[in-house]
Protein backbone atom coordinates (compact mmCIF):
# COMPACT_ATOMS: atom_id res chain seq x y z
CA UNK A 1 0.00 0.00 0.00
CA UNK A 2 1.54 3.41 -0.83
CA UNK A 3 1.76 5.48 2.73
CA UNK A 4 -0.17 8.44 0.98
CA UNK A 5 -3.27 8.75 -1.10
CA UNK A 6 -0.96 11.49 -3.00
CA UNK A 7 2.33 12.07 -2.22
CA UNK A 8 2.54 15.20 -4.78
CA UNK A 9 2.90 17.08 -1.64
CA UNK A 10 4.25 16.48 2.09
CA UNK A 11 2.44 13.91 4.56
CA UNK A 12 0.02 16.19 6.34
CA UNK A 13 -0.15 19.87 6.70
CA UNK A 14 0.13 20.84 10.93
CA UNK A 15 -1.57 24.37 10.02
CA UNK A 16 -4.86 23.18 8.41
CA UNK A 17 -4.33 19.68 11.33
CA UNK A 18 -4.48 22.28 13.90
CA UNK A 19 -7.38 24.58 12.81
CA UNK A 20 -9.57 21.03 12.28
CA UNK A 21 -8.78 20.59 15.58
CA UNK A 22 -9.83 23.59 17.12
CA UNK A 23 -13.34 23.64 15.17
CA UNK A 24 -13.88 19.87 16.56
CA UNK A 25 -13.09 20.77 19.75
CA UNK A 26 -15.49 23.71 20.11
CA UNK A 27 -18.28 21.27 18.20
CA UNK A 28 -18.03 23.80 15.04
CA UNK A 29 -18.53 21.02 13.01
CA UNK A 30 -20.21 22.25 10.27
CA UNK A 31 -16.89 24.76 9.78
CA UNK A 32 -14.58 21.43 10.04
CA UNK A 33 -16.59 20.04 7.51
CA UNK A 34 -15.70 23.29 5.25
CA UNK A 35 -12.14 22.99 6.05
CA UNK A 36 -12.37 19.44 4.68
CA UNK A 37 -13.96 20.04 1.41
CA UNK A 38 -10.62 22.53 1.57
CA UNK A 39 -7.77 20.73 2.39
CA UNK A 40 -9.15 17.34 1.77
CA UNK A 41 -6.07 16.22 -0.06
CA UNK A 42 -3.27 17.47 2.57
CA UNK A 43 -6.03 15.94 5.45
CA UNK A 44 -6.28 12.70 4.15
CA UNK A 45 -2.77 12.77 3.73
CA UNK A 46 -1.65 12.98 7.28
CA UNK A 47 -0.35 10.16 8.81
CA UNK A 48 -0.19 12.36 12.11
CA UNK A 49 -2.77 9.70 14.21
CA UNK A 50 -3.50 13.24 16.37
CA UNK A 51 -6.03 13.16 12.84
CA UNK A 52 -7.76 9.95 14.70
CA UNK A 53 -7.30 11.42 18.31
CA UNK A 54 -9.34 14.44 17.19
CA UNK A 55 -12.21 11.98 15.48
CA UNK A 56 -12.60 9.55 17.88
CA UNK A 57 -14.03 10.95 20.97
CA UNK A 58 -17.73 12.22 18.60
CA UNK A 59 -21.01 10.96 19.00
CA UNK A 60 -22.22 8.63 16.19
CA UNK A 61 -24.91 11.38 15.29
CA UNK A 62 -21.97 13.74 14.65
CA UNK A 63 -20.52 11.39 11.31
CA UNK A 64 -24.40 10.94 10.90
CA UNK A 65 -24.53 13.91 10.26
CA UNK A 66 -21.73 14.95 8.71
CA UNK A 67 -19.96 11.94 6.51
CA UNK A 68 -16.57 13.77 5.41
CA UNK A 69 -15.56 13.22 9.12
CA UNK A 70 -16.76 9.63 9.61
CA UNK A 71 -14.68 8.64 6.07
CA UNK A 72 -11.82 11.08 7.46
CA UNK A 73 -11.62 8.92 10.25
CA UNK A 74 -11.40 5.73 7.88
CA UNK A 75 -8.40 6.90 6.54
CA UNK A 76 -6.47 7.89 9.54
CA UNK A 77 -7.49 3.62 10.58
CA UNK A 78 -6.10 2.77 6.86
CA UNK A 79 -2.48 3.25 8.33
CA UNK A 80 -3.02 1.50 11.93
CA UNK A 81 -3.09 -2.39 10.92
CA UNK A 82 -4.78 -3.39 13.67
CA UNK A 83 -7.57 -0.53 13.18
CA UNK A 84 -7.97 -1.39 9.48
CA UNK A 85 -11.11 -3.33 9.82
CA UNK A 86 -12.58 -0.47 12.16
CA UNK A 87 -11.95 1.92 9.15
CA UNK A 88 -14.28 0.04 7.13
CA UNK A 89 -16.87 0.51 9.30
CA UNK A 90 -16.42 4.01 9.11
CA UNK A 91 -16.29 4.21 5.29
CA UNK A 92 -19.46 2.05 4.85
CA UNK A 93 -21.41 4.85 7.45
CA UNK A 94 -19.76 7.71 5.38
CA UNK A 95 -20.74 5.96 1.80
CA UNK A 96 -24.17 4.87 3.11
CA UNK A 97 -25.05 8.88 4.13
CA UNK A 98 -23.32 10.21 0.95
CA UNK A 99 -24.94 7.31 -1.64
CA UNK A 100 -28.39 8.18 -0.17
CA UNK A 101 -28.24 12.20 -0.55
CA UNK A 102 -30.00 12.36 2.80
CA UNK A 103 -31.50 16.19 3.43
CA UNK A 104 -29.12 18.76 4.25
CA UNK A 105 -25.73 16.36 2.78
CA UNK A 106 -23.36 19.13 1.05
CA UNK A 107 -23.12 17.77 -2.72
CA UNK A 108 -19.40 18.28 -2.02
CA UNK A 109 -19.52 16.59 0.93
CA UNK A 110 -21.40 13.42 -0.97
CA UNK A 111 -18.72 13.83 -3.67
CA UNK A 112 -15.29 13.93 -1.46
CA UNK A 113 -16.71 11.03 0.63
CA UNK A 114 -17.35 8.53 -2.40
CA UNK A 115 -13.98 9.61 -3.74
CA UNK A 116 -12.18 8.94 -0.42
CA UNK A 117 -14.07 5.61 0.25
CA UNK A 118 -12.91 4.94 -3.03
CA UNK A 119 -9.38 5.59 -3.00
CA UNK A 120 -9.77 3.32 0.02
CA UNK A 121 -10.87 0.10 -1.31
CA UNK A 122 -8.35 0.45 -4.02
CA UNK A 123 -5.44 1.07 -1.80
CA UNK A 124 -6.77 -2.21 0.50
CA UNK A 125 -6.63 -4.49 -2.44
CA UNK A 126 -10.60 -4.09 -3.79
CA UNK A 127 -10.06 -1.99 -7.30
CA UNK A 128 -13.91 -3.34 -7.92
CA UNK A 129 -15.35 -2.00 -5.08
CA UNK A 130 -13.24 1.42 -5.35
CA UNK A 131 -14.17 1.31 -8.72
CA UNK A 132 -17.88 1.65 -8.47
CA UNK A 133 -17.53 4.14 -5.54
CA UNK A 134 -15.29 6.09 -7.53
CA UNK A 135 -17.86 6.08 -11.01
CA UNK A 136 -20.53 7.78 -8.84
CA UNK A 137 -18.16 10.04 -7.03
CA UNK A 138 -17.26 11.44 -10.77
CA UNK A 139 -20.64 11.32 -11.81
CA UNK A 140 -21.50 13.71 -8.96
CA UNK A 141 -18.72 15.46 -9.34
CA UNK A 142 -19.34 16.78 -13.20
CA UNK A 143 -22.46 17.70 -12.07
CA UNK A 144 -21.85 19.63 -9.44
CA UNK A 145 -22.90 23.02 -9.54
CA UNK A 146 -20.18 25.62 -10.01
CA UNK A 147 -20.39 27.33 -6.64
CA UNK A 148 -20.47 24.01 -4.51
CA UNK A 149 -17.05 23.24 -6.76
CA UNK A 150 -15.72 26.49 -5.53
CA UNK A 151 -15.73 25.05 -1.90
CA UNK A 152 -13.81 22.34 -3.14
CA UNK A 153 -9.97 22.48 -2.95
CA UNK A 154 -7.50 20.70 -5.18
CA UNK A 155 -9.53 19.36 -7.80
CA UNK A 156 -7.08 18.40 -10.57
CA UNK A 157 -5.69 15.68 -7.83
CA UNK A 158 -9.09 14.54 -7.13
CA UNK A 159 -9.71 13.41 -10.38
CA UNK A 160 -6.21 12.01 -11.00
CA UNK A 161 -7.24 9.58 -7.78
CA UNK A 162 -10.62 9.08 -9.55
CA UNK A 163 -9.02 8.15 -12.53
CA UNK A 164 -6.51 5.46 -10.57
CA UNK A 165 -9.08 3.96 -9.12
CA UNK A 166 -11.09 3.48 -11.96
CA UNK A 167 -8.09 2.35 -13.66
CA UNK A 168 -7.13 -0.56 -11.68
CA UNK A 169 -10.84 -1.56 -11.19
CA UNK A 170 -10.91 -2.63 -15.32
CA UNK A 171 -12.63 0.71 -16.52
CA UNK A 172 -10.51 2.40 -18.50
CA UNK A 173 -12.90 4.82 -20.60
CA UNK A 174 -14.00 6.37 -17.63
CA UNK A 175 -10.63 6.85 -15.80
CA UNK A 176 -9.26 8.43 -19.18
CA UNK A 177 -11.76 10.68 -18.76
CA UNK A 178 -11.27 11.56 -15.46
CA UNK A 179 -7.65 12.05 -16.14
CA UNK A 180 -8.76 14.36 -18.58
CA UNK A 181 -11.22 16.07 -16.54
CA UNK A 182 -8.28 16.52 -13.87
CA UNK A 183 -5.90 17.88 -16.60
CA UNK A 184 -8.92 20.82 -17.38
CA UNK A 185 -9.35 21.43 -13.88
CA UNK A 186 -5.33 22.31 -13.33
CA UNK A 187 -4.67 25.70 -11.94
CA UNK A 188 -2.84 26.22 -14.93
CA UNK A 189 -0.42 24.84 -17.33
CA UNK A 190 2.63 23.29 -16.01
CA UNK A 191 1.18 23.74 -12.19
CA UNK A 192 2.19 20.22 -10.56
CA UNK A 193 -1.48 19.50 -9.53
CA UNK A 194 -2.15 18.23 -13.40
CA UNK A 195 1.29 16.71 -13.61
CA UNK A 196 -0.33 13.15 -12.29
CA UNK A 197 -2.83 13.58 -14.74
CA UNK A 198 -0.58 14.01 -17.68
CA UNK A 199 1.17 11.00 -16.50
CA UNK A 200 -1.41 8.73 -16.22
CA UNK A 201 -2.22 9.64 -19.47
CA UNK A 202 0.50 9.37 -21.43
CA UNK A 203 1.36 5.83 -19.39
CA UNK A 204 -2.22 4.67 -19.80
CA UNK A 205 -2.23 5.29 -23.79
CA UNK A 206 1.62 3.50 -23.90
CA UNK A 207 0.83 0.59 -22.44
CA UNK A 208 -2.03 -0.34 -24.26
CA UNK A 209 0.15 -0.02 -27.35
CA UNK A 210 -0.75 3.60 -28.67
CA UNK A 211 2.07 5.25 -28.96
CA UNK A 212 0.59 7.70 -31.21
CA UNK A 213 -1.87 9.14 -28.66
CA UNK A 214 0.67 8.96 -25.72
CA UNK A 215 3.45 11.63 -27.66
CA UNK A 216 1.01 14.11 -27.27
CA UNK A 217 0.87 13.46 -23.39
CA UNK A 218 4.58 13.07 -23.19
CA UNK A 219 5.52 16.37 -25.32
CA UNK A 220 3.28 18.12 -22.23
CA UNK A 221 5.17 16.23 -19.79
CA UNK A 222 8.67 17.24 -20.74
CA UNK A 223 7.63 21.06 -21.22
CA UNK A 224 9.31 23.25 -19.32
CA UNK A 225 6.53 24.33 -17.30
CA UNK A 226 6.85 21.04 -15.22
CA UNK A 227 10.38 20.85 -13.58
CA UNK A 228 12.76 17.72 -13.41
CA UNK A 229 11.29 17.08 -9.65
CA UNK A 230 7.93 16.80 -11.14
CA UNK A 231 9.61 14.14 -13.96
CA UNK A 232 10.67 11.82 -10.95
CA UNK A 233 8.68 11.94 -8.07
CA UNK A 234 5.51 9.25 -7.24
CA UNK A 235 3.14 10.92 -9.46
CA UNK A 236 5.35 10.39 -12.12
CA UNK A 237 5.65 6.90 -12.11
CA UNK A 238 3.12 6.32 -15.97
CA UNK A 239 5.11 9.47 -17.70
CA UNK A 240 8.34 6.97 -17.02
CA UNK A 241 6.76 4.03 -17.90
CA UNK A 242 5.59 6.21 -20.92
CA UNK A 243 8.80 7.16 -22.00
CA UNK A 244 10.33 3.24 -21.17
CA UNK A 245 7.63 1.83 -23.13
CA UNK A 246 8.18 4.30 -25.68
CA UNK A 247 11.55 3.14 -26.42
CA UNK A 248 10.72 -0.27 -25.84
CA UNK A 249 8.71 0.01 -29.13
CA UNK A 250 12.06 0.82 -31.03
CA UNK A 251 14.45 -2.11 -29.14
CA UNK A 252 15.84 0.69 -26.95
CA UNK A 253 16.49 -1.14 -24.11
CA UNK A 254 19.23 1.20 -22.59
CA UNK A 255 17.31 3.66 -23.15
CA UNK A 256 14.20 2.31 -21.13
CA UNK A 257 16.44 1.48 -18.35
CA UNK A 258 16.95 4.65 -18.21
CA UNK A 259 13.96 6.28 -17.70
CA UNK A 260 13.12 3.35 -15.23
CA UNK A 261 15.99 3.98 -13.01
CA UNK A 262 14.81 8.11 -12.84
CA UNK A 263 11.76 6.98 -11.03
CA UNK A 264 12.11 7.97 -7.05
CA UNK A 265 9.81 5.70 -5.69
CA UNK A 266 9.85 2.54 -2.77
CA UNK A 267 9.33 -0.77 -4.71
CA UNK A 268 7.90 -2.14 -1.01
CA UNK A 269 5.33 0.51 -1.31
CA UNK A 270 4.58 1.36 -4.53
CA UNK A 271 0.60 0.79 -5.63
CA UNK A 272 1.70 0.95 -9.13
CA UNK A 273 4.46 -2.32 -9.07
CA UNK A 274 2.88 -4.57 -11.43
CA UNK A 275 2.89 -2.01 -13.86
CA UNK A 276 6.70 -1.44 -13.25
CA UNK A 277 7.63 -5.05 -13.38
CA UNK A 278 5.83 -5.77 -16.59
CA UNK A 279 8.06 -3.08 -18.28
CA UNK A 280 11.26 -3.86 -17.06
CA UNK A 281 10.19 -7.69 -17.77
CA UNK A 282 9.98 -6.35 -21.42
CA UNK A 283 13.36 -4.55 -20.90
CA UNK A 284 15.03 -8.08 -20.02
CA UNK A 285 13.53 -9.94 -23.39
CA UNK A 286 14.83 -7.62 -25.40
CA UNK A 287 18.01 -7.63 -23.82
CA UNK A 288 18.07 -11.15 -24.28
CA UNK A 289 18.75 -12.05 -20.58
CA UNK A 290 15.02 -13.73 -19.88
CA UNK A 291 16.66 -15.76 -16.99
CA UNK A 292 18.40 -12.86 -14.86
CA UNK A 293 14.89 -10.59 -15.86
CA UNK A 294 12.41 -13.71 -14.34
CA UNK A 295 15.02 -14.02 -11.52
CA UNK A 296 14.23 -10.16 -11.35
CA UNK A 297 11.01 -10.29 -11.24
CA UNK A 298 10.23 -12.93 -8.70
CA UNK A 299 12.48 -10.93 -6.27
CA UNK A 300 10.07 -8.16 -6.85
CA UNK A 301 6.87 -10.61 -6.11
CA UNK A 302 8.75 -11.74 -2.81
CA UNK A 303 9.39 -8.00 -1.95
CA UNK A 304 5.75 -7.44 -1.76
CA UNK A 305 4.72 -10.43 0.57
CA UNK A 306 1.00 -11.44 0.40
CA UNK A 307 0.02 -8.77 -1.99
CA UNK A 308 2.11 -10.43 -4.36
CA UNK A 309 -0.25 -13.26 -4.23
CA UNK A 310 -3.74 -11.61 -5.16
CA UNK A 311 -5.57 -12.37 -7.99
CA UNK A 312 -4.98 -8.96 -9.08
CA UNK A 313 -1.51 -8.56 -9.38
CA UNK A 314 -1.09 -12.28 -10.65
CA UNK A 315 -3.05 -11.85 -13.76
CA UNK A 316 -0.98 -8.51 -14.47
CA UNK A 317 2.66 -10.77 -14.37
CA UNK A 318 0.81 -13.76 -16.43
CA UNK A 319 1.79 -12.45 -19.58
CA UNK A 320 5.10 -11.85 -18.95
CA UNK A 321 5.71 -14.70 -16.86
CA UNK A 322 4.51 -16.98 -20.10
CA UNK A 323 7.31 -14.94 -22.03
CA UNK A 324 9.96 -15.83 -19.75
CA UNK A 325 9.03 -19.77 -19.95
CA UNK A 326 8.50 -19.20 -23.79
CA UNK A 327 11.94 -17.88 -24.18
CA UNK A 328 13.27 -20.19 -21.92
CA UNK A 329 12.36 -22.88 -23.92
CA UNK A 330 9.69 -24.39 -21.84
CA UNK A 331 6.02 -24.28 -23.40
CA UNK A 332 4.34 -26.15 -21.07
CA UNK A 333 5.24 -23.88 -18.04
CA UNK A 334 3.92 -20.55 -20.30
CA UNK A 335 1.15 -22.30 -20.95
CA UNK A 336 0.03 -23.75 -17.27
CA UNK A 337 0.85 -19.61 -16.49
CA UNK A 338 -1.51 -18.10 -18.59
CA UNK A 339 -4.29 -20.95 -18.11
CA UNK A 340 -3.83 -20.75 -13.87
CA UNK A 341 -3.23 -17.06 -13.62
CA UNK A 342 -4.68 -15.39 -16.91
CA UNK A 343 -8.63 -15.94 -15.47
CA UNK A 344 -9.71 -16.19 -18.85
CA UNK A 345 -9.47 -12.81 -19.91
CA UNK A 346 -8.44 -11.13 -23.17
CA UNK A 347 -4.91 -10.92 -22.40
CA UNK A 348 -4.28 -14.66 -21.44
CA UNK A 349 -6.12 -15.50 -25.11
CA UNK A 350 -3.91 -14.00 -26.80
CA UNK A 351 -0.86 -16.12 -24.78
CA UNK A 352 -2.23 -18.98 -25.40
CA UNK A 353 -2.59 -18.26 -29.01
CA UNK A 354 1.03 -17.45 -29.37
CA UNK A 355 1.99 -20.63 -27.54
CA UNK A 356 -0.06 -22.64 -29.57
CA UNK A 357 2.17 -20.88 -32.20
CA UNK A 358 5.61 -22.04 -30.74
CA UNK A 359 4.15 -25.91 -30.10
CA UNK A 360 3.48 -26.41 -33.80
CA UNK A 361 -0.18 -26.16 -33.59
CA UNK A 362 -1.00 -23.21 -36.16
CA UNK A 363 -4.50 -24.53 -36.11
CA UNK A 364 -5.00 -24.08 -32.60
CA UNK A 365 -3.59 -20.60 -32.69
CA UNK A 366 -6.00 -19.78 -35.52
CA UNK A 367 -9.25 -20.70 -33.24
CA UNK A 368 -7.97 -18.95 -30.68
CA UNK A 369 -7.60 -15.87 -32.80
CA UNK A 370 -11.33 -16.48 -34.19
CA UNK A 371 -12.60 -16.81 -30.84
CA UNK A 372 -11.64 -12.99 -30.00
CA UNK A 373 -12.99 -11.64 -33.20
CA UNK A 374 -15.87 -9.51 -31.39
CA UNK A 375 -13.62 -8.81 -28.05
CA UNK A 376 -12.67 -5.06 -27.53
CA UNK A 377 -8.70 -5.16 -27.81
CA UNK A 378 -6.30 -2.33 -27.04
CA UNK A 379 -3.90 -1.47 -30.09
CA UNK A 380 -1.23 -3.73 -28.12
CA UNK A 381 -3.15 -7.17 -28.24
CA UNK A 382 -4.90 -6.30 -31.26
CA UNK A 383 -0.78 -6.55 -32.99
CA UNK A 384 -0.06 -9.30 -31.04
CA UNK A 385 -2.70 -11.45 -32.14
CA UNK A 386 -2.55 -9.85 -35.46
CA UNK A 387 1.07 -10.95 -35.33
CA UNK A 388 0.49 -14.93 -34.21
CA UNK A 389 -2.22 -15.03 -36.66
CA UNK A 390 -0.22 -13.90 -39.68
CA UNK A 391 2.48 -16.35 -38.36
CA UNK A 392 0.29 -19.24 -38.41
CA UNK A 393 -1.34 -18.49 -41.40
CA UNK A 394 1.99 -18.83 -43.34
CA UNK A 395 2.43 -22.24 -42.20
CA UNK A 396 -1.30 -23.53 -43.07
CA UNK A 397 -1.72 -21.49 -45.88
CA UNK A 398 -4.74 -18.97 -46.79
CA UNK A 399 -6.11 -16.49 -48.67
CA UNK A 400 -6.54 -13.94 -46.02
CA UNK A 401 -2.79 -14.17 -45.42
CA UNK A 402 -2.12 -10.92 -46.99
CA UNK A 403 -4.79 -9.10 -45.83
CA UNK A 404 -3.89 -9.70 -42.04
CA UNK A 405 -0.30 -8.85 -43.28
CA UNK A 406 -1.79 -5.22 -44.71
CA UNK A 407 -3.70 -4.87 -41.32
CA UNK A 408 -0.60 -5.64 -38.74
CA UNK A 409 1.15 -3.09 -41.28
CA UNK A 410 -1.56 -0.74 -40.84
CA UNK A 411 -1.56 -0.60 -37.41
CA UNK A 412 1.89 -0.91 -36.93
CA UNK A 413 2.56 2.04 -38.28
CA UNK A 414 -0.45 4.25 -36.90
CA UNK A 415 0.33 3.28 -33.70
CA UNK A 416 4.61 3.15 -33.81
CA UNK A 417 4.38 -0.32 -32.28
CA UNK A 418 7.23 -2.53 -32.73
CA UNK A 419 7.63 -5.05 -29.83
CA UNK A 420 4.23 -6.97 -30.42
CA UNK A 421 5.54 -8.06 -34.09
CA UNK A 422 9.07 -9.71 -32.32
CA UNK A 423 6.89 -11.72 -29.77
CA UNK A 424 6.80 -15.25 -31.59
CA UNK A 425 9.25 -17.76 -32.49
CA UNK A 426 12.05 -16.71 -34.09
CA UNK A 427 11.55 -18.83 -37.16
CA UNK A 428 7.89 -17.51 -37.55
CA UNK A 429 8.85 -14.08 -37.03
CA UNK A 430 11.29 -14.68 -40.52
CA UNK A 431 8.64 -16.22 -42.25
CA UNK A 432 6.37 -12.84 -40.62
CA UNK A 433 9.02 -10.31 -41.88
CA UNK A 434 9.14 -11.99 -45.03
CA UNK A 435 5.70 -11.35 -45.95
CA UNK A 436 5.32 -8.07 -45.14
CA UNK A 437 8.36 -7.53 -47.22
CA UNK A 438 6.38 -8.89 -49.99
CA UNK A 439 3.68 -6.86 -49.55
CA UNK A 440 5.72 -3.56 -50.14
CA UNK A 441 6.07 -2.44 -45.42
CA UNK A 442 9.70 -2.43 -46.20
CA UNK A 443 9.66 0.76 -44.20
CA UNK A 444 7.93 -1.18 -40.81
CA UNK A 445 10.87 -4.03 -41.67
CA UNK A 446 13.24 -1.43 -41.66
CA UNK A 447 12.30 -0.43 -38.41
CA UNK A 448 11.89 -4.13 -36.73
CA UNK A 449 15.34 -6.15 -35.63
CA UNK A 450 16.37 -8.94 -37.67
CA UNK A 451 15.66 -11.43 -35.08
CA UNK A 452 12.80 -11.55 -32.54
CA UNK A 453 12.61 -11.64 -29.09
CA UNK A 454 11.84 -15.17 -28.48
CA UNK A 455 14.11 -18.07 -29.73
CA UNK A 456 13.38 -20.52 -32.85
CA UNK A 457 10.20 -22.46 -32.43
CA UNK A 458 12.22 -25.45 -34.15
CA UNK A 459 12.03 -28.03 -30.65
CA UNK A 460 13.32 -30.38 -32.69
CA UNK A 461 16.74 -28.87 -32.39
CA UNK A 462 16.00 -28.72 -29.10
CA UNK A 463 16.16 -32.41 -28.38
CA UNK A 464 19.00 -34.53 -27.74
CA UNK A 465 20.17 -36.96 -30.23
CA UNK A 466 19.09 -40.01 -27.38
CA UNK A 467 16.11 -37.91 -26.88
CA UNK A 468 15.27 -38.50 -30.31
CA UNK A 469 16.16 -42.42 -30.04
CA UNK A 470 14.17 -42.41 -26.87
CA UNK A 471 11.07 -40.74 -28.75
CA UNK A 472 11.50 -43.38 -31.34
CA UNK A 473 11.31 -45.86 -29.02
CA UNK A 474 7.96 -44.84 -27.87
CA UNK A 475 6.98 -44.96 -31.22
CA UNK A 476 7.15 -48.58 -31.65
CA UNK A 477 4.01 -49.20 -28.43
CA UNK A 478 7.12 -49.91 -26.12
CA UNK A 479 7.14 -49.65 -22.21
CA UNK A 480 9.34 -47.83 -20.81
CA UNK A 481 11.04 -50.45 -19.18
CA UNK A 482 11.46 -52.26 -22.21
CA UNK A 483 13.12 -49.18 -23.87
CA UNK A 484 15.60 -48.41 -20.80
CA UNK A 485 16.85 -52.19 -21.23
CA UNK A 486 17.29 -51.69 -25.24
CA UNK A 487 19.08 -48.52 -24.60
CA UNK A 488 21.17 -50.09 -21.80
CA UNK A 489 20.34 -47.95 -19.04
CA UNK A 490 18.04 -47.21 -15.88
CA UNK A 491 14.61 -47.13 -16.35
CA UNK A 492 15.15 -43.86 -14.21
CA UNK A 493 17.25 -42.56 -16.58
CA UNK A 494 14.46 -42.94 -19.35
CA UNK A 495 11.52 -41.83 -17.29
CA UNK A 496 14.41 -38.16 -17.43
CA UNK A 497 15.03 -38.09 -20.62
CA UNK A 498 11.08 -38.44 -21.35
CA UNK A 499 10.29 -35.59 -19.37
CA UNK A 500 12.64 -33.52 -20.82
CA UNK A 501 11.26 -34.82 -24.51
CA UNK A 502 7.50 -33.77 -23.23
CA UNK A 503 8.92 -30.49 -21.64
CA UNK A 504 10.55 -29.45 -24.66
CA UNK A 505 7.58 -30.15 -26.90
CA UNK A 506 5.30 -28.34 -24.43
CA UNK A 507 3.14 -31.69 -23.96
CA UNK A 508 2.47 -33.91 -20.57
CA UNK A 509 1.60 -37.16 -22.05
CA UNK A 510 2.59 -39.80 -24.25
CA UNK A 511 -0.04 -39.80 -27.17
CA UNK A 512 0.65 -35.67 -27.01
CA UNK A 513 4.30 -35.94 -27.70
CA UNK A 514 3.87 -38.65 -30.77
CA UNK A 515 1.43 -36.23 -32.19
CA UNK A 516 3.35 -33.57 -31.95
CA UNK A 517 6.46 -35.92 -33.41
CA UNK A 518 4.79 -36.73 -36.07
CA UNK A 519 3.66 -33.38 -37.29
CA UNK A 520 7.24 -32.43 -36.81
CA UNK A 521 8.37 -35.23 -38.11
CA UNK A 522 10.73 -35.89 -35.76
CA UNK A 523 10.06 -39.03 -35.91
CA UNK A 524 9.35 -41.84 -38.43
CA UNK A 525 5.99 -43.93 -38.01
CA UNK A 526 6.92 -47.29 -36.55
CA UNK A 527 4.22 -49.96 -37.49
CA UNK A 528 6.07 -52.77 -35.84
CA UNK A 529 4.71 -54.58 -32.80
CA UNK A 530 6.72 -54.56 -30.06
CA UNK A 531 9.22 -57.36 -30.06
CA UNK A 532 8.80 -58.24 -26.12
CA UNK A 533 4.99 -58.10 -25.92
CA UNK A 534 5.32 -55.39 -23.58
CA UNK A 535 2.32 -52.93 -22.89
CA UNK A 536 2.81 -49.08 -22.91
CA UNK A 537 4.02 -47.48 -19.71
Amino acid sequence: MSPHLDSNTPAGDPVALNEFAAHVAAGRFAEAASLVRRDWIRLLESTDQRLARILEPLPPHVFDRFPTLAVLLGVAYIHVPHRRLRSEQYFQLATKVAGEGRPGTDPADQVLVLAAAAVAHRLLGRPEAGAAAAAVSLSLLTRLPLDRRSTVGALSRIYSQLGTTLYYGARRADAIRAFELGLAESPREGHPDGFGNVAMLAGIHALDGAVDEASAYLDLARAPGFDDADRAGYPATFYRLAEATSALERFDAPGARAHLAAMQHDRRTIEHWPAIAAVEAAAGLIEGRPAEAQADLEALVRLRGSQGKLPAPRRMLAPSRALFKLALGDTQAAEAILTRDGQGDVVAHVGLARVALAIGRPGAALARARDLVAAPLSPRLTAELYTVELAALALVGSARTHAVADELAALADRTRQGLALALIPDDDYQRVLDLLGRRGHDALVERLPPRAVLPGGDVGARLTDRERVVLQHLAGNRAVAAIAAELHVSVNTVKTQLKSVYRKLGVNSRDAALAMAYERHLITLDRRAPSDGATRG
